[in-house]
């Protein structure tokens, strides 16, 4: 058997709640997109797609390894951005799949756990997929390209968020009509915590 399985940094509650009470109005206000749900807002640091029951044990001390040696950092998450096929956000017509909001400050040290997460688990056997790591939370999806200037100027305007992040957590992903469903397997705080 397998899991679709990933590692991701989540916002502590009292951020994921500041950050809904400014979704939670425009929820259904914006055609063609569906907001994220709150509880699957997390930053990926490794997607790993199908990993086979005898190899998630050693994946998960390549974690704790990682973890042990790791130290605690400021992230701040802001400003909006797209996955798509745009350019740029000046381009007439933007259209996109996904609207996020970006890493900021520490952004560089989430790309470096991000890096120590993936070799760590390929040394076990289990590999990342080979996307270029971009430091993101997702807010809003689409099914297909849709238009994306209104809904960047919304998130936008959402401002910054700060916190520390001094773990990151193993999760299982089901796939479900009405999006995935996220379970944690196992967290796995930074050993040299703030």
């Amino acid at each position: 058997m397998t899991d679709r399985l990933f590692v991701a940094v989540f916002p502590p509650a009292e951020i994921i709640e500041q950050l809904e009470r400014l979704v939670a109005p425009r929820r259904d206000a914006v055609l063609d997109w569906r907001w994220t749900r709150p509880e699957n807002w997390h930053l990926t640091l490794a997607f790993f797609g199908d990993v086979s029951d005898d190899r998630q044990e050693p994946l998960m001390d390549a974690l704790a390894e990682v973890a042990q040696s790791a130290k605690a950092f400021q992230l701040t998450v802001g400003g909006a951005g797209i996955f798509g096929k745009a350019a740029s956000k000046a381009a007439v017509g933007l259209r996109a799949r996904a609207v996020w909001m970006g890493a900021q400050l520490g952004g560089g040290e989430l790309a470096a756990l991000s890096a120590r997460v993936r070799a760590a688990s390929s040394r076990v056997g289990v590999h990342a997929d080979g996307s270029r790591f971009t430091a993101h939370l997702t807010l809003a999806r689409a099914y297909r390209p849709s238009p994306a200037r209104g809904l960047l100027n919304i998130v936008e305007s959402f401002g910054d968020f700060s916190f520390t992040v001094s773990g990151f957590q193993l999760v299982k992903s089901t796939l479900a009509p009405s999006g995935s469903i996220y379970e944690p397997l196992r967290h796995f705080p930074l050993a040299n915590r703030r």
